[in-house]
């Protein structure tokens, strides 16, 4: 076997870098959806089903799912604990483990955030499920059962299942359409490298006149390859024999070819993988640069790496991240200590809180501050946003060198151009006919029957 060069390791990695970039995606896929087939018929229950459904509907929701045992949990909470455990654990797990690593380091992040926010609102709920383990079925109140088995005994507090486990979901949304969009930008960048032949015309050392017809993966350095006017450059190299124009556009933009020859300066000489020569005659190009080495895969590889360098707002997110979290919770425990203050010392009125009690009502407000900073714009969206800004400019033939263009750009009020192939295409087309002589005088040229749209059509015949 053939030794592994330099190239053949370039290409495996970035092949290795493509494949974890599309595992990336579909496991972010398959774990948003997972968890929103979960999510959604916690939500429905609680939000649609309970509070409008009927009577018949409500009291079973409201009867006892393990009547053999000695505590009651309604068949409804015990649907959403089941549906919700594998959301905030299993699913949710990545959280955890991204908080665990922070805080290791002594720092805290969003995973930080999204798992405090989201284990305040399922601890929340396991304690009221075991605080109304002593209730009897259908006595917690609700529009339906009213009156029925009501007694002051029975604790009436309500669980937040549905607030953990849709939370979790959205952010693993937002991870998925983030990863999506990295994908979206590789593919468009990507398009620049299939530009490339795939065959290449490989010329032997021993016979010049002896050609090869190779994958142009395998060629390497000091390979010399004919180029055939039409035919596109396979790699990158210098012209070791003949003379024609190549056209250099869609790495320069500039729609006038480049006259290339042997035994000339670096730019006469040099010829980049992708370009296409435009003739009249052929051209022998001696290797020099292949794979990852190649002009082509270095543009992508320094717009992969501009798009991955952080904004000034996602520098800014990350010191507010490194404080924001400590923040919360310090508000959250205010929170929590202001109302249970007002609810102590009578300063509410009693019936705001008589069915959870002082401290529950209060700790309510602790885990909605929690909850309602956790899934964070400032640590999702703006990387999203950069991302797919800088696609969507791929995909148009606009290379964004990263987000900090993108952040600036609402400040431009004048963009100056260079290069004429970047406004036009190098193909000139007739958008409008204007006579140099009078009608009357072109009638009298072209007799009775004439046209003056011939002259064009003449003019186009004899050019093609």
């Amino acid at each position: 076997a053939a030794p592994v060069g330099r190239e053949d390791a370039a290409a495996a990695a970035e092949q290795a870098r493509r494949l974890s970039r599309a595992r990336e995606i579909r496991t972010y896929r398959a774990l948003a959806l997972t968890a929103f087939a979960l999510a959604a018929p916690i939500a429905v229950g609680v939000m649609l089903v309970k509070p409008y459904a009927g009577r018949g509907v409500s009291l079973a929701l409201e009867s006892d799912a393990l009547p053999s045992l000695d505590f009651y949990v309604s068949v409804e909470s015990f649907a959403s604990l089941c549906l919700a455990t594998p959301v905030q654990f299993a699913l949710g797990g990545r959280f955890y483990a991204g908080a665990f690593r922070a805080a290791r380091h002594g720092s805290a992040n969003m995973d930080t955030l999204v798992a405090l926010g989201t284990s305040a609102a399922y601890g929340y709920s396991l304690y009221v499920l075991v605080a109304a383990a002593g209730n009897r079925p259908c006595c917690r109140r609700y529009r339906r059962c009213r009156g029925h088995h009501d007694s002051d005994s029975c604790f009436h507090g309500h669980h937040y299942f549905e607030t953990s486990a849709v939370l979790i979901a959205f952010v693993l949304l937002g991870k998925y359409l983030e990863a999506r969009a990295k994908g979206r930008t590789s593919r468009a960048l990507q398009e620049l490298l299939a530009l490339r032949p795939a065959t290449a015309v490989v010329v032997s050392e021993k016979d010049a006149d002896v050609e090869e017809v190779v994958d142009a993966a395998r060629l390497r350095r000091g390979d010399v390859v004919r180029v055939a006017p039409g035919a596109a450059v396979p790699a990158d190299g210098v012209v070791v024999a003949g003379r024609a124009a190549v056209d250099e556009s869609m790495l320069t933009g500039e729609s006038e070819p480049v006259v290339k020859r042997a035994g000339g300066d670096d730019k006469a000489s040099r010829c980049y993988g992708g370009t296409t020569n435009r003739g009249p005659g052929a051209l022998r190009v001696q290797v020099d640069a292949v794979g990852a080495e190649s002009m082509l895969a270095a543009i992508v590889r320094l717009v992969e790496q501009a798009q991955g360098s952080k904004t000034k707002i996602e520098k800014t997110a990350d010191v507010v991240a490194r404080y924001f979290v400590g923040g919360v919770v310090l508000v959250a425990v205010a929170s929590f200590s202001l109302w249970l203050g007002l609810a102590l010392s009578g300063s509410i009125p009693s019936s705001w809180y008589e069915q959870e009690g002082a401290v529950l009502f209060a700790l309510l407000f602790g885990v909605a501050v929690l909850v309602i900073a956790c899934p964070c714009a400032l640590g999702l969206a703006t990387p999203t946003a950069v991302m797919v800004g800088t696609g969507v400019g791929a995909r148009h033939g606009i290379l964004i060198k990263g987000g900090r263009p993108l952040e600036v750009a609402h400040a431009v009020d004048a963009v100056v151009f260079d290069k004429t192939g970047t406004l036009t295409v190098g193909r000139p087309t007739v958008v409008a006919l204007e006579l140099a002589a009078s009608p009357e005088d072109v009638a009298a040229r072209l007799g009775a029957d004439g046209d003056p749209l011939d002259l064009v059509a003449a003019a186009a015949a004899a050019a093609a």
